[in-house]
Order: structure tokens, then C-alpha cells, then sequence
């Protein structure tokens, strides 16, 4: 089976579209052939928007060290569940403190992510790079971005 990188989203403000937004990519078909979909968020917030909203996702909270393992083929989307949303504040349209440090939260778990994560690819010590890869840049393409595709190496 193919593996494929895994593109972690953070779900935005959870009174916002950010969480409707991030299952209709997970769901769709052109990005489920390309990558691994991962959604930072908190869980039951995501559960509410879906049933909301109609959307038939099946999510599953998955640990933060299993996060990156899943890149084959799923009909279920994981969730890295930080559960930072109190029940009281699973509201739609509201503006409050506490959902935009949520909203923090996720995109500051999908950093430390896509760091730990990534592995630079480094060209090998050659004519053009007689120092060796300690000098060489780092380089992201198309295929491979740091930011988004945490984890893959550029063929």
C-alpha cells in the first residue's frame, strides 16, 4: 500500500467555519488520494459542526506519538483531540477568549508537529557541494513543504 504524507490541518476558531471547513477537506476525495488528512482540534467540537453541518465524517482521537502513523487509505479521519473547549463553549458564532486560545493551541500542536516531524532533505557531498550536506540548504518543493507536509521526502 501506498504511503502518503500527512497533511495536518488545525480546525481555526471553534465558533467559526474553520471546523465545518477542515472535515469537508478531509473528506474530499482529490485530497484523500494525495495525503493523509490529521485534524488538530478538539474532538466533540468537531463532532458538533459535523452533525451540524450533515457531513458524514467519521473521526477518530488518535495519541499525539500515533499521529503521523496513519498514510495508507481510511474512511475515518483522525483527530489529534486536545479537548481544550469546555463544554459551555461549544457554541456557534460567538466570539469568547477562551476559543481563540483554543484556536492557539492547535496551531502551536501542529508546529511543534511538523517539527518533529520534518526531516531536511540535504543534497550528498559532490562536485557542486564540495563541503558536504553540513553547508547545503535546506529545500522545499512542491511535493514536500516543511509547513504541510511534515514527514515526506522529496523523490
Amino acid at each position: 500500500m501506498k504511503r502518503r504524507p500527512v497533511i495536518a490541518m488545525t480546525m481555526g476558531d471553534p465558533a467559526g467555519v474553520g471546523p465545518e471547513v477542515c472535515l469537508k477537506a478531509a473528506l474530499d476525495s482529490r485530497v484523500r488520494k494525495r495525503c493523509a488528512s490529521l485534524i488538530v482540534g478538539d474532538a466533540m467540537v468537531l463532532r458538533k459542526h459535523a452533525r451540524r453541518m450533515k457531513i458524514p465524517a467519521r473521526l477518530k482521537s488518535v495519541p499525539e506519538e500515533g499521529a503521523s502513523a496513519r498514510r495508507e487509505a481510511s474512511a475515518i479521519t483522525p483527530v489529534l483531540d486536545l479537548g481544550n473547549v469546555a463544554p459551555e463553549h461549544r457554541v456557534f458564532g460567538e466570539v469568547l477568549p477562551e476559543l481563540g486560545r483554543a484556536a492557539g493551541e492547535y496551531v502551536e500542536r501542529a508546529v511543534s508537529l511538523a517539527r518533529a516531524w520534518w526531516t531536511p532533505w540535504r543534497p550528498r557531498r559532490s562536485a557542486r557541494n564540495p563541503c558536504g550536506p553540513e553547508v547545503a540548504p535546506i529545500r522545499a518543493t512542491p511535493k514536500c513543504s516543511p509547513i504541510f507536509a511534515a514527514g515526506a521526502a522529496p523523490s
